[in-house]
This record gives C-alpha cells, structure tokens and sequence, in this order.
C-alpha cells in the first residue's frame, strides 16, 4: 500500500495539494489583471491591528516625497476601525482581511510587507515581491524547532508543512541580531526552503520608534493612559501559551497570578500595564485595580508603552529584545517554566543568558521588581550574537534594501 508520495505521508500531502489547488482555482481571477507598480500591500498580526514593523514602513514611506506617487493598501479585519491616518490619506486605502478585494489586492500588488503569516491561498506571482517582518527575535522556539513539544494545535510536523507553503513566497526577511538570524533561519528552514530570501540584516522597522521619543511624548502617553504624576510605571507584557485554547473564545491566558499580592507588594507609588499578546483573545478583569493595574492590551503600539515603563516584567515573549535599546531593567516571572520549557516550546538560550533575574513566584517578583525601580544605573546593552542591529536608520535602511530608492 502507497503510505508515502515524494518522501511525505500521503495524507500530508493531499492536503498540500488540496490548499495549493484551492488557492490555484478558488483566487485565480484575482491575478488575472497586470501587477500594478508602486503599490505596496501592508498586514500587521493577520489584520488585527495597524502596528509594528508595517506601520513603521508605511509611516515612513507615506511621509517621503520620493513616495508620493505611490498607492498604499491595509488589510484589516475591522476596516471601520482603521486608524484617522489611514482613513484620510489620500495614497492609501483599506480593504478587509479575507474578502474577495483582500485577494484582488494581493493578486495585483507588486509589493507585500507583513510581521506574520499569510494565508496559504494567497499566492505570489513572478513580478511580485514579499518581506517578512517576523514580529520579534525569540527566546522560545519557533515552527520547525518545536520537535518533542505538545502544542494545543501545531507540532513540528504541521509548522514543516506551513513552511513549505509559507517560505518560498518570501523574498527577504528582516533580522534583529545573529542570535535571530541564526535561530530565525533555523525555525523557518531557509537553508532549505528560502536559499533566495535576502537577510536584511538591520535591525527591525518597529524599533526605530525607540530612539525617537522626547519628554513631551512621554508625558503625553502617561496622561492618555491615566498614569498619575510621579508614580513609576511596571510593564508586564507575557506571551501566550500553546496549551491554554478555549474552543469558543479562542487562547486565554488563565496564568495564576495573585494580582492582589503584585498590587499590595508594589504599592501605591508604582502602576501596572498589562500587555496581552496579539493572540489572546480573553484577558483578566482588572476593574477591581483602579489606578494600580491598567489594561494596556490596546494600545496600538507597544513601543508607547516601553517609553514609560520604568521596568519590564515579562515570561518568554520577545519584548525583552526590543526593551534592551531603552537601557530599562528587565525581570523574568516564569511561574510555569517547567511546563513550558519541558511540554510547550523549549527555548533557544540559556536562562543563564538573560538580561535579568528569572523568578517563579510573586514574593520574588515583588522583590526584584521594588529592587529595580530604586535603581538608577542603566542596564548594559546585549553584546555578542545578541547584540542588536536596531538603530535611528533601521527602517530607512531596509525600505532601501527591499524596494530601492
């Protein structure tokens, strides 16, 4: 009996088969017409948001001369929600995530920018050209690098898949160091499946946002987020887990975190900013909190919330890359650390190599946390393969190394 076709299981390969056919038939009108220049499609999270290294790029072409005669084209889930900028601008339009135009658009478009995946129907036709701003270097592993993992959904087998669909559509992709070179490479399999894709090594897009900020800003964004005048402020900004997918509202984060002990250890001279990732969709009730816990989860940009926060409070999300160019202290709260290290995802470094001190309970978080906000010395910057290529030119640099000009 016929158990494999082309080196893969059969069933594994029908269904890319079957993904590849539909996206062949079900899209072809969509790319019929001539591929338009000087039209760029941006898509930030799979249309959730208007963030993140998209919208660095498109602010910052949007506002170059050189691209004014240029048509820009956001995808969104809810386009009704889009953003004044983007709504007024005459060169841009919006489009919702998933339509008949969505597919028209990336049918024409000569050029796309996104942080995140597309879906496997949406095919690439010669003339056109795709950068993947993968949204941040990571610590946990990624894609093809979770073998022996128990993901909810994905294990390694199925990110393979995705890859083989994914990777050969992409024609460059942004990197923040040699430590998210390296392991970035190794998750999307590019030796492999992405020999073409051009490594831009400088840095990522979002973060040229960093070196921009002033006081007037910073005092701005407190006031906005209702953070009283001299009180200190504590980002906690965690990640989602694998294990933690509610079948009707999708990922929750259902960590056991006494918010009560952070409020009473932290005092009434520090505020709490609470961060949820982009994929969880249920989040904690902080009403009870007024004025020691805010829910910061819609902020459009997360580098606002770096400008104020005077310590980082994170798991085994990305963040802490990007917060490094602030010179901030970071704190690691790792209540689940044997799970998700041994079940989940693993990492790619050693816990040893962070930036700061790991904790698995509230008690030592309160104390490390306390510790740093009476500091003043500024945190060493990363060196080595982690030292970071992000800088006041980073966007600049890769538009010019993607697009030309």
């Amino acid at each position: 009996m016929l158990r494999t076709f082309r080196g893969m299981p059969v069933a594994r390969a029908a269904r890319d088969y079957l993904l590849w056919l539909d996206g062949l038939v079900l899209h072809w009108p969509d790319r019929r017409g001539p591929i338009v220049p000087k039209t760029v499609v941006f898509e930030s999270y799979a249309g959730r948001s208007y963030s993140c290294s998209p919208r660095a790029i498109y602010e910052y072409m949007v506002s170059n001369p050189e691209f004014s005669d240029w048509k820009f084209v956001w995808c969104l889930i809810h386009p009704s929600s889009a953003p004044a900028e983007l709504v007024e601008d005459p060169q841009t339009r919006i489009v919702g995530y998933g339509t008949d135009e969505y597919f028209r658009v990336y049918g024409t478009a000569q050029y796309w920018i996104t942080n995140a995946m597309l879906p496997a129907t949406v095919r690439k036709r010669q003339g056109q050209k795709m950068l993947q701003c993968w949204h941040g270097t990571s610590l946990k592993r990624l894609r093809a690098d979770v073998l022996g993992t128990n993901t909810a959904i994905n294990g390694a087998r199925d990110y393979r898949r995705k890859n083989r669909l994914d990777v050969p559509r992409f024609d460059a992709f942004t990197f923040q160091s040699e430590f998210g070179e390296r392991t970035l490479s190794g998750a999307f399999e590019l030796e492999r499946l992405g020999k073409h894709v051009k490594h831009l090594r400088y840095g990522l897009p979002r973060n040229t946002r960093l070196f921009e900020y002033n006081e007037g800003e910073i005092q701005r964004i407190r006031e906005i987020l209702g953070i009283p005048v001299g009180k200190k402020v504590i980002l906690y900004a965690p990640t989602w887990r694998d294990d933690s997918l509610d079948s009707a509202n999708g990922y929750v984060f259902k960590e056991p975190v006494d918010y009560h002990q952070l409020a009473q250890g932290f005092g009434q001279d520090a505020v709490m900013l609470f961060r949820a990732h982009y994929m969880i969709t249920e989040r904690p009730d902080f009403d009870e909190f007024a004025g020691q816990i805010i829910d910061a989860s819609n902020v459009a940009d997360i580098n606002d919330l770096y400008a104020v926060a005077d310590v980082l409070i994170t798991d085994y999300s990305s963040v802490f890359f990007d917060y490094a160019a602030l010179k901030r202290p970071v704190v690691f709260f790792m209540k689940d650390l044997v799970n998700y290290r041994d079940h989940l995802r693993g990492f790619y470094m050693d816990l040893d190599d962070l930036p700061g001190p790991v904790v698995l309970e509230e008690a030592g978080l309160i104390q490390e946390v306390n510790s740093a906000l009476s500091a003043s010395k500024d945190v060493e910057l990363p060196t080595g393969e982690f030292e970071s290529w992000d800088s006041p030119d980073t966007t600049k640099q890769v538009v010019r190394a993607f697009i030309g000009g």
